[in-house]
Protein backbone atom coordinates (compact mmCIF):
# COMPACT_ATOMS: atom_id res chain seq x y z
CA UNK A 1 0.00 0.00 0.00
CA UNK A 2 1.26 3.20 -1.13
CA UNK A 3 1.11 6.18 1.40
CA UNK A 4 -1.35 7.98 -0.99
CA UNK A 5 -3.51 5.14 -0.71
CA UNK A 6 -3.47 5.14 3.23
CA UNK A 7 -4.28 8.65 3.23
CA UNK A 8 -7.87 7.99 1.31
CA UNK A 9 -8.52 5.16 3.70
CA UNK A 10 -7.57 1.77 1.85
CA UNK A 11 -9.45 -1.01 2.95
CA UNK A 12 -8.70 -4.46 2.46
CA UNK A 13 -11.15 -7.00 1.29
CA UNK A 14 -11.85 -10.06 -0.41
CA UNK A 15 -13.66 -11.01 -3.47
CA UNK A 16 -14.83 -14.38 -5.27
CA UNK A 17 -14.34 -14.08 -8.98
CA UNK A 18 -14.35 -16.85 -12.02
CA UNK A 19 -10.91 -17.67 -12.91
CA UNK A 20 -11.65 -16.53 -16.33
CA UNK A 21 -11.41 -12.88 -14.27
CA UNK A 22 -8.91 -13.54 -12.13
CA UNK A 23 -6.56 -14.66 -15.67
CA UNK A 24 -8.05 -11.74 -17.54
CA UNK A 25 -6.49 -9.40 -14.28
CA UNK A 26 -3.03 -10.67 -14.09
CA UNK A 27 -2.63 -10.81 -18.11
CA UNK A 28 -4.26 -6.95 -18.02
CA UNK A 29 -1.95 -6.31 -15.19
CA UNK A 30 1.18 -7.59 -16.82
CA UNK A 31 -0.10 -5.73 -20.25
CA UNK A 32 -0.12 -2.63 -18.66
CA UNK A 33 2.59 -2.86 -15.60
CA UNK A 34 0.35 -2.48 -13.31
CA UNK A 35 2.23 -3.67 -9.75
CA UNK A 36 -0.33 -6.05 -8.72
CA UNK A 37 -3.90 -7.10 -8.26
CA UNK A 38 -5.22 -4.39 -6.40
CA UNK A 39 -3.65 -1.74 -8.90
CA UNK A 40 -5.51 -3.50 -11.06
CA UNK A 41 -9.10 -3.74 -9.54
CA UNK A 42 -8.50 -0.32 -8.77
CA UNK A 43 -8.19 0.81 -12.50
CA UNK A 44 -11.10 -1.33 -13.41
CA UNK A 45 -13.65 0.78 -10.85
CA UNK A 46 -12.14 3.88 -12.16
CA UNK A 47 -13.01 3.01 -15.65
CA UNK A 48 -16.50 2.06 -13.57
CA UNK A 49 -16.47 5.46 -12.53
CA UNK A 50 -15.19 7.20 -15.93
CA UNK A 51 -17.84 5.77 -17.82
CA UNK A 52 -20.62 6.48 -15.09
CA UNK A 53 -19.54 10.01 -15.42
CA UNK A 54 -19.48 10.27 -19.19
CA UNK A 55 -23.36 9.00 -19.23
CA UNK A 56 -24.11 11.86 -16.49
CA UNK A 57 -22.42 14.51 -18.79
CA UNK A 58 -24.32 13.14 -21.65
CA UNK A 59 -28.02 13.02 -19.60
CA UNK A 60 -26.64 16.62 -18.37
CA UNK A 61 -26.36 18.20 -21.91
CA UNK A 62 -29.12 16.55 -23.47
CA UNK A 63 -31.12 18.07 -20.34
CA UNK A 64 -29.93 21.19 -21.08
CA UNK A 65 -30.30 21.32 -25.11
CA UNK A 66 -34.35 20.28 -24.54
CA UNK A 67 -34.26 23.12 -21.76
CA UNK A 68 -33.75 25.80 -24.56
CA UNK A 69 -30.74 26.91 -22.99
CA UNK A 70 -28.33 25.72 -25.84
CA UNK A 71 -29.86 28.19 -28.35
CA UNK A 72 -29.69 31.38 -25.87
CA UNK A 73 -25.92 30.29 -25.55
CA UNK A 74 -25.61 29.66 -29.37
CA UNK A 75 -26.74 33.45 -29.91
CA UNK A 76 -24.50 34.74 -27.01
CA UNK A 77 -21.51 32.75 -27.96
CA UNK A 78 -21.61 34.10 -31.96
CA UNK A 79 -22.39 37.69 -30.54
CA UNK A 80 -19.39 40.38 -32.00
CA UNK A 81 -18.43 37.51 -34.46
CA UNK A 82 -17.99 38.25 -38.29
CA UNK A 83 -18.21 35.71 -40.66
CA UNK A 84 -15.36 34.79 -42.68
CA UNK A 85 -15.24 36.68 -46.00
Amino acid sequence: MTIGARDRGTVKLSASLPAADVAYLEHYARRHRLPSRSATLHAAVQALRERELEAQYVEAYREWEESGEAAVWDVAVADGIEPEA
